[in-house]
């Protein structure tokens, strides 16, 4: 396979103007899955395990959520919602903890420059969505639950007010296609063997992520 097939085939089904908005490291987690996939492909009497393909499209996916999800909302929130912040963060800090999301905010708030990525966006950004969200946040490793629902909840307002308008239906899609982002790479880090099927949903579900956040972010 000529080096360059694997970015052919990606160009072709997400459209010229999408990959090149897609980050270098994006690109080249997509160009890896489709280099592995296609050696795969190669063998087809043998016993395969399509796991390394999945674990490159999850990760392509959440480096695009942080840059075009949480990234912005960070930015919105230290531009437009400061005195909330502060007392957030002051909040939190009587807690005598914080969560990751908590912990770059106050980097942020403190004027030191970091990368607005969070480890798991897509559980993070899936607890923002959910309605039980107070529940959930027990998922968080560390903090202050009742600072990190608060944080979920400007998250939610962050997806509604009017700086995202445009965004609108592709985040009600969004939430409902989180589960089974989440499902599918819980199924492929856990799985003794991820079958080729489960690797081509998840490859239209990526598809279907870049090509609308790159629409959302143009709009």
């Amino acid at each position: 396979m000529e080096p360059n097939q694997p970015e052919k085939l990606w160009r072709e089904m997400l459209t010229d103007q999408v990959w090149q908005q897609l980050e270098e490291e994006t690109r080249e987690h997509l160009k890896c899955a489709g280099l592995v996939h296609s050696l795969l492909l190669r063998y087809p009497n043998r016993d395969k395990d399509w796991a390394a393909v999945g674990v490159e499209l999850i990760l392509a996916a959440e480096i695009e959520m942080n840059r075009k999800l949480v990234a912005p909302f960070f930015k919105w929130l230290v531009h437009e919602e400061l005195t909330r912040v502060d007392a957030l963060l002051s909040r939190a800090d009587l807690k005598g903890g914080r969560g990751e999301a908590l912990s770059i905010l106050q980097q942020i708030r403190n004027g030191k420059a970091i990368e607005t990525r969070l480890n798991s966006p897509m559980d993070w950004i899936s607890r923002a969505f959910s309605n039980s969200g107070s529940e959930q946040t027990g998922n968080c490793a560390s903090g202050d639950g009742s600072a990190e629902q608060e944080l979920l909840e400007l998250l939610r307002e962050f997806f509604n007010c009017s700086v995202c308008d445009p965004m609108t239906g592709f985040l009600q899609d969004l939430n409902q296609k989180l589960s089974l982002f989440i499902r599918g790479r819980e199924e492929i880090l856990r799985a003794e063997s991820v079958n080729h099927e489960k690797v081509l949903g998840l490859t239209w579900l990526t598809v279907w992520l870049f090509i609308n956040l790159t629409k959302s972010a143009a709009t």
